[in-house]
């Protein structure tokens, strides 16, 4: 079945890759490709003339593109994506890893799907999965050479991890996430104490393996603040660990139309969960006693909460118009709620069919 949904998605995104690859220029908006090229020619080089901090850090994606780039895999033809500091071969080896850390994402979550309904299905975990190509960001933040692709992957498989309660494996996720995006660690805190406390609505008693994964999460961070501060300081945005400066952003934050713009519109599998959940209440109202289990309440509450923090976080840090982006970052969990929402509708529609 795995294979069988690795061919499906290949076949179904291959063209993702080639628009991505031929004629999207993310030079025009998105500053950081720039960064993420030259570490890209330069991994585990910690010097400010290639990134600065940040940036630096997250060389997991570095590393795997150089990887990608040294086979010597590539495709020679004209693109958009071009300038005297572009190498084509480079750009190619990073389009190609995001496609890569894109497709294994899918899988993770079709498969996550099949672990909440707890059976093996074919749609509807091949629609979770699709989900992920759906995405508004798949094409504005997860194939443009950033980093975006493989923290995906990484929410996808913590958030495995997470559901087998697999402590090791949890580890070992949050701990190389750490070098490939710092937000995964600070998202893992946030989103595995939430379950932890609404654990105890479901289960009737708190699951304590979700308050390990938050502390492990936490430990993640904290090991990246010391990878950054101690063990290899870059200058470059100091203000996002300096908690006065945290605090005065939050405070002075000032909302502007187009921020509320960029922030929402990458958010479409986040409404698109809120439109089936709408309607499948409505649909569902009469003929549900436990709303908080069926409809899975606590991993509901627990994204939602995970975003208003991330939002939060976004202000104060006063990254402005990249917040989406930040936001977008737990997609990969949304999507397989969203499957699940959809799933349960289309199971007591067919019910009233017959």
């Amino acid at each position: 079945m795995i294979f069988f949904r690795f061919v499906f998605f290949l076949l179904l995104s291959y063209g993702l890759f080639y628009i991505a690859y031929r004629y999207f220029d993310p030079g025009l908006n998105m500053l950081d490709i720039f960064r993420y090229h030259r570490m890209a020619q330069h991994p585990l080089v910690f010097d400010r003339d290639i990134a600065g901090s940040p940036f630096i850090y997250r060389q997991f994606d570095a590393i795997l593109t150089h990887l990608f780039y040294q086979t010597g895999l590539f495709y020679n033809a004209p693109i958009e994506f071009t300038g005297e500091d572009i190498n084509q071969r480079i750009y190619f080896a990073s389009i190609l890893s995001d496609y890569t850390a894109l497709i294994l994402t899918a899988l993770l979550v079709s498969e996550i799907f099949d672990m909440e309904l707890g059976r093996v299905t074919l749609l509807p975990a091949l629609f979770a999965g699709v989900l992920c190509f759906l995405s508004f960001g798949t094409m504005s933040f997860i194939l443009t050479g950033l980093t975006e692709a493989w923290g995906w992957f990484f929410i996808s498989l913590g958030y495995y991890a997470l559901k087998k309660e697999n402590l090791v494996l949890f580890s070992i996720v949050l701990i190389i996430s750490i070098f490939q995006r710092e937000i995964i660690s600070i998202i893992f805190t946030v989103f595995s104490f939430l379950l932890f406390i609404f654990s105890k609505y479901r289960y009737k008693a708190y699951n304590f393996n979700f308050l390990k994964m938050s502390i492990i999460s936490f430990a993640s961070f904290v090991m990246y603040v010391i990878y950054r501060k101690y063990l290899f300081p870059i200058s470059g945005f100091s203000n996002q660990l300096d908690k006065n400066s945290l605090l005065s952003n939050l405070l002075n934050f000032s909302l502007t139309p187009k921020l509320i713009v960029t922030t929402v519109i990458p958010e479409n599998i986040f409404m698109i969960m809120l439109l089936v959940l709408a309607v499948a209440l409505i649909f569902m109202r009469d003929k549900i006693r436990d709303i908080f289990i069926v409809f899975k309440m606590d991993l509901l509450f627990s994204i939602v909460f995970t975003l208003i923090f991330l939002l939060m976080l976004g202000m104060a840090t006063d990254i402005k118009y990249d917040i989406g982006r930040i936001l977008h970052t737990i997609t990969p969990i949304i999507a397989v709620l969203t499957a699940y929402y959809l799933y349960i509708l289309n199971q007591e529609f067919d019910k009233n069919q017959n």
